[in-house]
């Protein structure tokens, strides 16, 4: 994607890059991953203007990976400030009160962000009939690094128990404390 600003007779060009990665890494770089609800989404300016950011609030049921403590926030890139709207390709969309796992990772200044952009965000979802707790499963690159190709109805993308979920991360979290 690429961007166009108009300034004093000059075109300023940005563009960014979109890298997913296969759920092992995910989970490796990850410095903490946490199963909560998000309790406070607000909007608010970025400096100067530039652009629109969404502080997001996140109440910590419990860790799979780390400990950044009962209450984290984190920016994420975004949001929505009256009829100003800022879009980043990737970024992901929360509301107040939703059930989410997020895999986090701190910059220089030690600042939480979601690890990957909606990458390292996995939806909580409450099965109706059944009443059980499903995570959703994000498209991620595979591990062979070769594309992969997305499939309507694809099996493997089927929601998953939680308690299933929390198996998986920390089974690859053993196996690549054994390497």
């Amino acid at each position: 994607m690429a961007a166009y600003l108009m300034t004093g007779g000059f075109k300023a060009l940005s563009a960014m890059t979109y890298v997913s990665v296969d759920f092992p890494t995910l989970v490796g770089q990850a410095h903490a991953i946490a199963v909560g609800r998000v309790v406070a989404v607000e909007p608010r300016w970025r400096e100067g203007r530039r652009g629109i950011e969404t502080v997001l609030t996140f109440e910590v049921d419990q860790y799979l990976k780390g400990d950044l403590g009962r209450t984290v926030s984190l920016n994420v890139p975004g949001g929505q400030m009256g009829r100003y709207r800022s879009v980043m390709p990737g970024a992901p969309a929360f509301t107040e009160g939703e059930e989410v796992v997020l895999f986090l990772t701190a910059d220089t200044t030690r600042a939480a962000h979601v690890l990957g952009l909606g990458q390292g965000v996995f939806r909580i979802m409450t099965d109706r009939v059944r009443g059980e707790r499903l995570v959703v499963p994000e498209i991620l690159a595979s591990a062979q690094g070769t594309p992969t190709r997305i499939v309507r109805g694809d099996s493997t993308r089927r929601p998953m128990p939680l308690d299933q979920f929390t198996s998986t991360v920390r089974s690859l979290l053993a196996q690549q404390a054994g390497r």
